[in-house]
């Protein structure tokens, strides 16, 4: 048998609300795509972080999450 299971994709949303609702169209071409949405990085075959350089703490957390997300990244090679 084949494993036909979706991709899925995680994004993570820092800074305002156009971010929100970029996030929002992202999640909802990636669905169209073939992806399915969860909850966590750690469920994730493709993780996002959308955020600006307006706001420097949403800027801050974005390195925060990354480095959080490299231990993901060891027990799942293939997530990008």
């Amino acid at each position: 048998l084949v494993n036909m299971s979706k991709k899925r994709v995680f994004i993570e949303t820092l800074g305002c609300q156009m971010n929100r609702s970029d996030s929002k169209l992202m999640m909802g071409m990636l669905t169209h795509a073939g992806f399915e949405v969860v909850d966590t990085v750690k469920q994730a075959d493709l993780a996002i972080i959308n955020t600006c350089q307006i706001r420097g703490s949403a800027e801050s957390k974005a390195y925060s999450y990354l480095g959080a997300w490299n231990k993901a990244k060891r027990k799942n090679p293939n997530l990008k």
